[in-house]
């Protein structure tokens, strides 16, 4: 098999596991997701947002969408894995 169709193959089952983990109610694999997608920015030094963002062209809104990604990676996964962590983070209307 051909390696760009071996890449196809992961694309299609990706998508067929985030289908899944969002029928399931399970927020986790997306935060997977977002760091996946943080960490090619890091090393290459682009990422998207609307448009791609290059760190050598606009440093701060590259760094900025680039930690984004990563903390929402971390607290969807701590949604999942750990919710009474992120309660300190997030109290409902008439909660304190």
């Amino acid at each position: 098999m051909l390696r760009a169709d071996r890449f196809r193959v992961l694309d299609v089952l990706v998508l067929i596991g985030l289908l899944a983990a969002t029928a399931l109610g399970w927020s986790w694999p997306w935060g997977v997701l977002f760091i996946c997608w943080s960490v090619p920015a890091l090393r290459h030094g682009e990422t998207l947002l609307l448009r791609p963002l290059h760190r050598a062209e606009r440093p701060v809104m590259f760094w900025i969408v680039t930690l984004l990604w990563v903390a929402f990676g971390v607290l969807t996964i701590l949604a999942d894995a750990a919710p009474s962590a992120l309660d300190s983070l997030y109290l409902g209307p008439g909660e304190s």
